[in-house]
């Protein structure tokens, strides 16, 4: 499933993370939870730019955890997020934005539509 949802997000044009290793650039970061219970499956999160990453870091190491700087990460990623549901809605995923309290807005890719012809088959 991660690779048709790699493939998918690439197919638009969205340059996409290797789950494995540190992002080091921007893009859609595609994870797989191989546990078998009911966290298990693909996620996807959006990564934003190292430079924005490294503000928000920086601002953190001062002390700081308000500010415009965290209004931005959060707004981009909300909405990154919420393009890349949609992205993959219409290549034939179901999927489920994910609000963890205090974590990252996450995608889970609960699988393929049935009654959906798999567009990049």
């Amino acid at each position: 499933m991660a690779k048709k949802v790699c493939a998918a997000l690439g197919y638009a044009g969205v340059r996409v993370l290797a789950g494995d290793r540190l992002p080091v650039e921007g893009g859609a970061l595609v994870e797989v939870d191989a546990a078998n219970d009911e966290a298990g499956g693909v996620y996807v999160n959006w990564e934003p730019s190292p430079e924005l990453s490294k503000t928000v870091r920086d601002s953190l190491m001062a002390g700081h955890r308000h500010g415009p700087v965290f209004d931005l990460y959060g707004s981009i990623s909300l909405s990154m997020r919420n393009a890349l549901t949609e992205v993959l809605r219409h290549s034939g995923f179901r999927v489920d934005p994910v609000d963890d309290a205090g974590g990252e807005p996450t995608i889970l890719v609960l699988g393929l539509n049935s009654e959906m012809q798999d567009p990049l088959a």
